[in-house]
């Protein structure tokens, strides 16, 4: 049917919602643009800036920055939007604090974000503070560094425990949900193939189960430090035949922490270790508290290679026992962006730590 043939009143409201509908929804959205950069003003690819609509629970998620740290996104006009966290390409949440609402109308300002990370070559393969890529060995729970998304780490580890040698392969896996971002939980369970000195020969069995969770305090105290404070419990699995369990339930309060000095980053962990009455090889032994204390260093050599350095301190877990004490060396090799070779040599410090230890693992992110 032709427009002619309609009444003259219809006809021309027909013609007028054409013409003006593409005005008013031009009306109705305006473009929010800006840039991401980090604490040195060097552009960073690939993150998103989450707004929120003040007074209301809209939020609205820019598209990934560009190579020169670019962004923009249309967003509905009259409102005021705030500018409340930075997505990393890896998926983690940096909270973004101290910033004014800004009013979406067509002459809205472009909104500048700058991220408290050091994105510069000899800085990304050690990354921010709380960037897990470069996790701990001896301290891998009791670190302030967390997974952006999802962990499994495999280790393979020789030991020389002076009157034995031990084989232990060790799988770790570690999350953060959506639903609870500031927390990490996590798991690590082994299984040991021990060699003893006749009569007893060779054993294997389980190793105990680790399991924990801890909180990021996601820079709130001071922007180049990671802190966290967490609980680590361990459930008696494993066999106490092999010497890698004492039949007793171990439960640890801890806090770390990361601090960025420039080229390197320090960590360091302090904690309180209540150990329950266990066996050993068919012996009872009465449980002590004990003191945890360690520290680490980070050295990114390359864009992709970092090398670690641990010293770790655990007071006697049992009565007439001996202290456990450990230095370690080692490198984490990132060839891929979610996986990295792990590798690292120990030497104890304290007659109840294994006289050495050699680690070699993997790592995947996702």
């Amino acid at each position: 049917m032709r427009l002619s043939r309609l009444p003259s009143f219809v006809a021309t409201l027909v013609v007028a919602c054409i013409v003006l509908a593409p005005a008013a929804t031009a009306q109705e959205q305006v473009e929010l643009r800006g840039g991401v950069t980090d604490r040195v003003q060097q552009p960073l690819e690939g993150y998103r800036v989450a707004f929120r609509a003040v007074g209301l629970v809209d939020v609205i998620i820019t598209p990934p920055t560009d190579v020169e740290g670019r962004y923009s996104v249309m967003v509905p006009i009259g409102r005021q939007y705030l500018a409340v966290a930075v997505f990393s390409p890896t998926g983690r949440r940096i909270a973004l604090d101290g910033l004014a609402p800004i009013e979406a109308d067509p002459g809205v300002a472009d909104v500048d974000i700058t991220v408290p990370i050091d994105a510069r070559p000899a800085a990304s393969a050690a990354g921010d503070p709380l960037d897990g890529s470069d996790r701990r060995f001896l301290a891998f729970v009791e670190d302030a560094a967390f997974v952006a998304g999802s962990r499994a780490e495999a280790l393979v580890e020789f030991a020389d425990l002076g009157a034995a040698d031990a084989l232990v392969a060790t799988y770790v896996a570690a999350k953060r949900f959506r639903s609870l971002p500031d927390f990490e939980f996590g798991a690590r369970l082994g299984f040991v193939g021990v060699d003893f000195a006749a009569p007893s020969g060779d054993r294997t069995g389980l190793t105990d189960l680790d399991v924990w969770a801890k909180y990021d305090f996601d820079r709130r105290l001071w922007s180049r430090a990671g802190l966290a404070v967490g609980a680590l419990l361990t459930l008696p699995t494993g066999d106490e035949q092999t010497g890698q369990s004492a039949d007793a339930l171990r439960a640890e309060l801890f806090g770390a922490a990361r601090f960025d000095v420039g080229r390197f980053l320090v960590s360091a962990h302090a904690g309180v270790r209540f150990n329950d009455d266990g066996t050993i090889f068919g012996f009872d032994v009465d449980g002590e508290t004990a003191v945890a204390v360690g520290a680490g260093i980070s050295l990114p050599v390359a864009d992709n290679l970092v090398f670690l350095g641990e010293i770790s301190y655990e007071g006697e877990r049992f009565v007439a026992g001996e202290p456990q004490a450990e230095l370690l060396l080692g490198a984490d090799w990132k060839p891929f962006r979610e996986g990295s070779f792990r590798l690292a040599v120990a030497a104890g410090l304290e007659d109840g730590s294994p006289d050495s230890r050699a680690i070699v693992g993997y790592a995947f992110a996702f």
